[in-house]
């Protein structure tokens, strides 16, 4: 008993050892001198009774929590006030760890675009910093703070390699001390920025790829040059530019890239991407992963998950019912579950109210997706411990410990639940309130006694509804009758100790309103009392006391909800299944396939020298034709079709087509794109491969366009519809690219504004097709000189000269169009 005792002095002494320590120090160094007295106030609280969530799965029932400045002191179970704190009674409250928005975006301006030593493009911009340029949204940052939401990530826009990003605190600080973390990641967007004209490089999703991968490699051989010539200054002096040298800290799983996914597709792509350069990346993405949710959880990357739910279509009449798609109206449906789904297969999973049309209604979408299927807890992590982690600010937020920042929300329940109101949040200890108590409570029934013409005259007022939205009821007794009659008050007001209201005198029998204002006095543990007066409709007053007779009658029409942690409704769930794609041409699953299938009595047109086979059969195994004929043994198991009046021929290949491609098949800025590769861009939910298959085409040559002299990389692929883009892929295809001659590419048909790109003429088309080989065999020596070596400066990868220099070691074959017999 007496080394608990002990134990029990000890903590006490070291607990008010940490606080002396705290009283002890002065405010942070500051830089900018002081204007007029300076302001010691002490922020010192002590937050007791609540229930405290120190971090999602940990509950304290009632505990106490400490705040100095803006930091947590103390976090603990029971009662343990230092002396010198504001004590904050939180009974019946609970206290959760400030949520963290993961993301959203801001403009930088124009300096932060066109300083230093640039890269060529205007889309690589990642030396751009929020945290140098941030300014403070004090409108929205008060929205977010009605949600619970302490700190945000705040990313640039615009651009494929767009910037750092940094968390930012929702307070009223100065733009300077509402950074809380600079430089969390990098930005990376795989497609083409908005409102970039046709004339401007990149134009196309492929082109944005294809930038943003030869950036990466520029990035590689920029630190591998500055080491060579830091090594031996004789060397000629590399460029100097400040986009690849940011890019440095990203290789090797190092600093955090964020790469936005416009749809599901997107993240199978930032997955390919991050692979190739060993990236650790985590995916903005677009609330439609559910369509993928298999390969997007073996991709193994976090997901910032948006819970803009869309809207119900609208299928009000006939008429707008027919422009309403099944694949609208199936996600719908679905994509309020989508945050579960991915929660439940294991994906890591991160909230924002990014595309929010009013960032006001977060907490509210949140709440639909916890009844849609994810857990609370789950909920919470995404908003608190999760962000936190990634964004590598454990030290400071994401739960509720000592030392932390005192970022924490007070809710009247559980934090998801669908009637908790967010009463209280705090910022970097400062309080921002949101339904504060009033200082009286004036529900009850009162009695009123006013004095007019000599006359004491007793009305009866019944105050009750909710402390911000009272209602009133009178019960006067007229002079011209013995009878009682209520009367509603309207406009009753309560602001701090003052309570009033307005009511039509036409009862009374006066033209106009009458109204009544008091002053209330006294406490509530007794009786309440109010002394005012009365402004009669001829603008005549009189003096009005009044004394509170019961404070229960009011407050039972006011009957507290359903206890919110306790709801217990089950989760909803959505009507269909997902297909694969979705809608209406989806599937469930892929085709069931035997192990063995003959064909009989078919007519056979075998495209070789046995000519067309009447009467005949074909054996289909494991994906391949096994034998074509009349007799021959079937394995065991064999499923036999009578295809007797059929025919039977090999699958079309369609060796020139723009199919199945995603956000369009030129990269027509300039005239040299062998860079870009239609590979990156399969679109596997594309209806055509559908409709192709429909027609007997099995094999597709998809190509790029004819806009330039040198096009983009082809991609040959099989119609596998259902399945994704990768898994369409023709492996053993030869490698190809697009070649165009003749009016396309000397855009004669383009319209009067395109005739500034080279060339404008076949003439210039010879010449530039010529200068792009020999410059690929200038390529090739120089890295066959390097590699003899590996002395100086080393060339640089050029993914434009590589494709080309694959043509002339005839491992790339051209498909070349043509308009004249000569070209």
């Amino acid at each position: 008993m007496l080394r608990h005792k002990s134990i029990g002095l000890f903590t006490t002494i070291l607990f008010l050892a940490i606080i002396v320590s705290w009283l002890g120090q002065a405010a942070p160094p500051s830089t900018p001198p002081v204007e007029g007295l300076r302001n010691n106030t002490p922020q010192f609280y002590a937050l007791t009774g609540a229930r405290i969530i120190p971090r999602p799965g940990q509950v304290i029932p009632s505990g106490t929590l400490v705040v100095r400045d803006s930091k947590i002191v103390r976090v603990a179970a029971g009662k343990n006030i230092p002396a010198g704190a504001r004590v904050i009674d939180l009974q019946g409250k609970t206290i959760y760890a400030g949520l963290i928005d993961a993301f959203s975006e801001v403009t930088l301006p124009a300096t932060a675009n066109n300083s230093g030593a640039l890269h060529w493009n205007s889309t690589i911009r990642p030396q751009r910093s929020v945290a140098t340029h941030y300014q403070q949204d004090q409108a929205l940052n008060k929205k977010l703070r009605k949600q619970g939401i302490t700190v945000r990530l705040v990313a640039p826009a615009k651009g494929i390699l767009k910037g750092s990003s940094a968390l930012i605190a929702t307070g009223t600080e100065t733009d300077t001390e509402a950074v809380v973390q600079p430089n969390v990641a990098q930005h990376l967007q795989l497609t083409v920025p908005r409102g970039r004209g046709r004339d401007q490089y990149p134009n196309s999703p492929m082109g944005a790829v294809a930038l943003a991968r030869q950036s990466f490699y520029d990035a590689q051989w920029y630190a591998s040059a500055w080491a060579a010539y830091g090594e031996n200054a004789k060397l000629v002096r590399p460029e100097r530019n400040d986009a690849l040298a940011a890019l440095q800290p990203y290789f090797n799983q190092s600093g955090l890239v964020i790469t936005d996914a416009s749809n599901e597709l997107f993240v199978l792509r930032a997955d390919r991407f991050a692979r190739e350069f060993k990236l650790r990346t985590l995916v903005r993405g677009s609330g439609n992963e559910y369509r993928r949710l298999d390969a997007i959880k073996k991709t193994g990357l976090p997901i910032i998950v948006p819970v803009n739910f869309p809207k119900p279509p609208n299928v009000g009449t006939a008429e707008t019912a027919r422009s309403v798609t099944l694949e609208q109206l199936m996600h719908w449906d679905h994509a309020p579950e989508n945050p579960a789904r991915l929660d439940q297969a294991g994906v890591t999973i991160l909230l924002t109210s990014h595309g929010l049309d009013d960032a006001g209604t977060f907490l509210e979408a949140v709440r639909k997706a916890v009844q849609r299927g994810l857990s609370a807890d789950s909920a919470l992590r995404a908003l608190t411990t999760t962000p936190a982690a990634l964004f590598k600010a454990t030290e400071l937020v994401g739960t509720l410990e000592t030392g932390k920042l005192a970022n924490f929300v007070i809710t009247d329940g559980d934090l998801f639940a669908s009637k908790t109101k967010v009463l209280e949040t705090w910022v970097n200890g400062k309080r921002f309130e949101f339904s504060p108590p009033p200082l009286i409570d004036a529900r009850g029934t009162w009695t009123l006694s006013y004095n007019r013409v000599n006359k004491q005259t007793d009305w009866k007022l019944i105050v009750a509804g909710q402390p911000g939205k009272l209602t009133g009821t009178l019960t006067v007794t007229p002079a011209e009758t013995d009878k009682p009659i209520e009367i509603k008050c309207s406009r009753i007001s309560l602001r701090d100790a003052r309570l009033s209201a307005v009511f039509p005198g036409k009862s009374l029998g006066q033209e106009g309103f009458i109204r009544w204002t008091l002053v209330l006095t006294g406490k509530e543990s007794t009786s309440l009392q109010g002394l005012g007066q009365i402004t009669w409709a001829d603008e005549s007053h009189s003096v009005l006391n009044a004394r509170q007779q019961s404070s229960e009658t009011g407050k039972s029409k006011n009957k507290p909800d359903k206890d919110p942690k306790k709801e217990t409704a089950q989760a909803l769930a959505a009507s269909f299944p997902v297909q694969f794609p979705l809608g209406s041409a989806g599937r469930s699953a892929p085709p069931q396939q035997d192990r063995y299938v003959l064909f009989r009595n078919a007519t056979i047109w075998t495209c070789s020298s046995k000519g067309i086979l009447k009467n005949s059969s074909v054996l289909v195994g494991k994906g391949k034709i096994l034998q074509v004929g009349k007799d021959f043994a079937l394995p065991a198991g064999t499923l036999v079709i009578d295809a007797k009046g059929k025919h039977i021929s090999p699958g079309i290949i369609d060796c020139h087509s723009h199919m199945a491609t995603d956000g369009g098949v030129n990269e027509s800025a300039q005239a040299i794109t062998a860079e870009v590769r239609i590979g990156d861009f399969i679109d596997a939910d594309d209806i055509n491969i559908y409709r192709q298959l429909a027609g007997g085409v099995t094999s597709s040559n998809i190509l790029h366009g004819s806009a330039n002299p040198i096009g983009g990389q082809n991609q040959v692929i099989k119609l596998r519809w259902g399945m994704l883009g990768e898994e369409m892929k023709f492996k053993t295809a030869p490698l190809g690219i697009k070649f165009a001659l003749g009016e396309n590419v000397k855009q004669s048909n383009w319209g009067d504004e395109f005739n500034t790109r080279y060339p404008q003429t076949r003439m210039g088309v010879e010449q530039i097709v010529r200068d792009a080989f020999q410059a690929a065999r200038q390529y090739e020596t120089d890295w066959k000189q390097w590699n003899a070596n590996q002395a100086g400066i080393p060339p640089r990868r050029d993914l434009e000269l590589d494709a080309l220099l694959e043509i002339l070691n005839h491992k790339r074959w051209i498909h070349c169009h043509s308009y004249r017999q000569d070209e």
